[in-house]
């Protein structure tokens, strides 16, 4: 079985390849399965999101140059840091890239470790909740068991982590069992589009 380091992303466009072969990611499955509504995005938000991202990866890694006072980045750095203080939160994998050969799925999970004692995953957002959020990190939980990562721990928690621009955070767990079939429905769905475009 390949491992996620044969899979090819290509940053520009988002896209993950196993040779030649298009992989579809677990964002795009929800969004081809119509579960996303890209009315609500904006550029900004986008661009936003990737600096955020970028800056907290840094910072796990200890290698983020802190901003100055007054960046906007700085206050969702600090929201990130306090939910670290307040959560006991220590991180085994930070953007972790994750492949199933078998369902042609890839997708990078933000983190996994443990949070408030206990094995978890977790994405980070910049946005307010929504319902595909569950979705999506329900398919990142099952990449991580496919791909041979807490194969022994019987339950990952799993986590999205709303960061604001006034320095709060708000955690929120989702445990609807669901969320995997509804996903899988999703991915399902996704696939026979791409199969039968014209």
């Amino acid at each position: 079985m390949p491992a996620a380091e044969q899979v090819r992303f290509v940053e520009d466009t988002h896209e993950y390849f196993l040779g030649a072969e298009r992989l579809i990611s677990v964002t795009q499955a929800l969004n081809e399965a119509g579960l996303i509504n890209p009315d609500w995005y904006t550029d900004f938000g986008r661009q936003r999101g990737t600096w955020v991202h970028q800056a907290l990866e840094w910072l796990d890694l200890g290698e983020l140059e802190r901003p100055e006072e007054g960046n906007p980045l700085l206050a969702y750095i600090e929201a990130y840091e306090q939910f670290m203080f307040d959560c006991r939160v220590t991180w085994d994998h930070i953007e972790l890239r994750l492949v199933d050969p078998a369902r042609r799925l890839a997708g990078t999970l933000d983190r996994a470790g443990t949070i408030n004692g206990q094995k978890a995953c977790l994405d980070l957002k910049t946005g307010a909740p929504e319902r595909w959020h569950a979705l999506q990190i329900a398919a990142y939980t099952d990449l991580l068991k496919t791909s041979g990562y807490y194969a022994d721990v019987p339950i990952i928690h799993r986590y999205g982590l709303y960061l604001t621009a006034d320095g709060k955070y708000r955690l929120i767990e989702y445990t609807d069992r669901r969320d995997r079939q509804i996903f899988n429905a999703a991915l399902t769905v996704a696939q026979f589009k791409r199969a039968h475009q014209r």
